[in-house]
């Protein structure tokens, strides 16, 4: 099975996708060209491993990121629709990101 995440902006353009599959696989991808967009790719590839959102993590904000340093990790204990809905709670609470879709395809 794999499970993919989309992500929308407010007028309903896809921006990214990210997938991951039953035996660990993950993939993303920025499908958006307009630049604002770019920094994306860089935060997603940051989702490859999971980590843990116990123990106060540390949590540093940018205008376009947000970078999360927690010692707990978690990697191979989540299911890929686990893992990804931590993705979409992150993503899908930015107010540039209008919807998100997740879907075992």
């Amino acid at each position: 099975m794999t499970w993919t995440l989309r992500l929308y902006d407010g007028t309903d353009t896809e921006v990214a996708v990210v997938t991951k599959t039953d035996d660990g696989t993950y993939s993303y991808s920025v499908t958006n060209a307009d630049p604002e967009w770019d920094d994306y790719g860089v935060e997603l590839s940051g989702w490859r491993k999971v980590w843990s959102d116990s123990g106060g993590p540390t949590e540093v904000q940018g205008p376009k990121f947000r970078l999360i340093n927690d010692p707990s990790h978690i990697e191979g204990t989540l299911t890929p629709q686990e893992h990804l809905e931590r993705i979409q709670d992150d993503f899908g609470s930015r107010p540039e990101v209008g919807s998100t879709t997740l879907a075992d395809e």
